[in-house]
């Protein structure tokens, strides 16, 4: 069972006036794993440290913790389209900075998923599961999507919220200080 590690907004700014909420997020965990894969190396670091530690967030991101963003539609005008455009934008960025290329087929299997057949509405859930195996699984609304097998895809989309620059700083730390308080539990 995962639990909740911590929430933030995604927000986008409109000619520096006001502010959109598109979504909200949390970030959630299974205990188990995150102890498994990081306990020995981080217990005993107090959660106020460790939750600054960029080399912290870079072992969650390189290890096999299972972990999951869940996404609520908050914007009304949000539209798959708009949405998917948005994944390809930051995911692409994102895999270059996790291996140095744009070039991932797992990409373009994740963005076929949010195809024009997909309905997004304020209070859609989209749920996104990192999985053993490089396994990145989308379910939307409680419907399974499609499960892509690509550890790069699975780095470069949680690296969206924790790794550098995070869709929302406060988030990330939230969501690093209780993480480390599992490991300390």
């Amino acid at each position: 069972m995962q639990v909740l590690g911590g929430v933030g907004v995604r927000c986008r700014q409109l000619m520096k006036i006001k502010s959109i909420n598109l979504y909200a997020f949390g970030m959630y965990v299974h205990p188990e794993s995150l102890r498994a894969q990081l306990g020995e190396k981080y217990a005993g670091v107090s959660p106020s440290d460790l939750k600054f530690r960029s080399e912290f967030y870079d072992d969650l991101l390189r290890h096999e913790v299972s972990l999951t963003v869940r996404m609520v539609v908050l914007y009304k005008g949000l539209t798959v389209d708009l949405v998917r455009s948005a994944f390809q934008v930051s995911l692409r960025n994102r895999l270059r900075k996790v291996i140095s290329s744009e070039d991932d087929e797992g990409l373009q299997i994740f963005c076929s998923y949010l195809s024009g057949d997909l309905k997004i509405h304020k209070g859609t859930v989209i749920d996104i599961h990192w999985q053993p195996g490089g396994r990145l699984q989308t379910v939307v609304d409680g419907r399974r999507v499609g499960t892509i097998f690509s550890e790069n895809l699975c780095r470069a989309f949680f690296d969206l919220y924790i790794g550098d620059p995070p869709v929302s700083s406060s988030a990330k730390h939230s969501i690093g200080e209780s993480f480390a308080r599992i490991l300390n539990n």
